[in-house]
């Protein structure tokens, strides 16, 4: 099943269940998407605003940016479903890598147009930045939960000091 073609009431059935999948990693992910859908919504009701007028053209960067990473967090919110199904290490480890990343990136813009967008929506932006860093932290704990689970986790060791930097 790919649950970006789901209801989100079909998505939380399925995590409800005791089933292996969906999980955590889907969860991180899916809060990077409402956490870059937020960032937009912001950047949205900034570019034209006539106080916003300085931070428009950031904003519109700001936009197309966040925009580009919701669309693939909801990919990742499959891709991490496969690779926990499947069994596979390596995408056990790469995918809550990149929401990670993906998500680090979206809590700076959060905070950014919570700073200098538009006021009305400072909320929304606080909202974003919060599920941001929660998904850094969800996903960054996956990654050494599944490091760990492997027999040569040396080899990680510098994604691991990477992945604690972040956020």
């Amino acid at each position: 099943m790919t649950y970006a073609r789901t209801s989100v009431t079909q998505y939380l059935g399925d995590l409800s269940k005791k089933t292996p999948a969906p999980g955590g990693g889907s969860v991180a992910a899916l809060c990077l998407a409402c956490a870059a859908g937020l960032v937009a919504m912001v950047c949205e009701y900034t570019i034209g605003k006539e106080t916003c007028k300085a931070f428009s053209s950031r904003a519109r960067c700001l936009l197309k940016r966040s925009l580009k990473i919701r669309d693939e967090a909801v990919r990742l919110v499959d891709a991490d479903i496969r690779a926990y199904l499947k069994k596979d290490r390596a995408q056990s480890i790469a995918v809550p890598a990149r929401i990670c990343r993906l998500s680090a990136e979206t809590a700076r813009m959060a905070r950014e147009v919570a700073q200098k967008g538009n006021k009305n929506l400072r909320s929304d932006a606080d909202l974003a930045a919060s599920l941001a860093k929660a998904a850094v932290s969800g996903s960054r704990s996956y990654v050494r939960v599944n490091i760990r689970s492997l027999k040569n986790s040396r080899k990680y060791a510098k994604l691991l000091k990477e992945l604690k930097t972040i956020g």
